[in-house]
């Protein structure tokens, strides 16, 4: 919710985006972005266009992946990152 307590704005519509697509918000996020999205057409197109994106990263680029750079990615990912600060 806004700082305000009384809107829900653009940016926390993008801030919740990935979690809505996860369906990881709680009940009452879900209502005010879905709410927002009622009446905000630029939100609406965000909204597309990133479910747009995810599709074909998830089609085009995964598939086209040779596995000599999936393998090291992997390795990366699973080793490389620092520790997550909570």
């Amino acid at each position: 919710m806004a700082a305000n307590g009384s809107a829900f704005y653009c940016r926390e519509c993008v801030e919740l985006l990935a979690d809505y697509m996860d369906g990881t918000l709680s009940a009452q996020q879900k209502e005010q972005l879905e709410d927002h999205l009622s009446h905000c057409s630029p939100c609406v197109t965000f909204v597309r266009t990133y479910k747009a994106t995810a599709r074909l990263c998830r089609t085009h680029l995964a598939a086209a992946m040779p596995q000599e750079l999936s393998n090291r990615l992997h390795n990366f990912l699973a080793h490389g990152l620092p520790p997550r600060k909570v």
